[in-house]
């Protein structure tokens, strides 16, 4: 009886523990890291200061990977690549390349959303605007 004992406790034990070992949560700034370097986000709409702002950001896209990311047509507010990290542990506030603050507002298997505010508006020759002071929203997709 204690042989069947025995054996009934090491299998309950291993049923216990590959049930609460694999099914570890994952942290909300795990889960925010996991879906932002799944794959490249672009396609954006851009809103500044509420005033539809995309066409400054045409072709702009960026990919992050472990605490870096490469970005294309978004200087000089995203530089063609640098470093993010999370802020705290919440996943809902990254810094950019050490300074600048970005807030991850949603984040799915489809969409990005990001916020940040800008405090510089650059000018090409001719007065053409590069960037835009204010309130930056960032609306993409996901590329792949």
């Amino acid at each position: 009886m204690t042989n069947i004992f025995k054996t009934y406790l090491l299998i309950a034990t291993l049923l216990i523990c590959s049930v609460s070992c694999t099914d570890e949560e994952l942290s909300k700034e795990e889960i925010t890291k996991q879906k932002l370097t799944e794959s490249p986000w672009g396609d954006p709409v851009v809103l500044v200061d509420g005033v539809d702002e995309s066409a400054t950001y045409l072709d702009f896209s960026i990919d992050f990977s472990d605490g870096t990311y490469t970005s294309e047509n978004g200087e000089p507010i995203w530089a063609s690549s640098g470093t993010w990290e999370f802020k705290d542990n919440t996943g809902s506030v990254m810094i950019l390349d050490g300074d600048l603050e970005v807030t991850v507002n949603a984040v799915d298997a489809e969409s990005l959303e990001l916020a940040l505010q800008w405090e510089q508006t650059t000018f090409e020759l001719e007065g053409r605007t590069r960037s835009i002071f204010g309130r930056h929203l960032f609306f993409m997709r996901k590329m792949r």
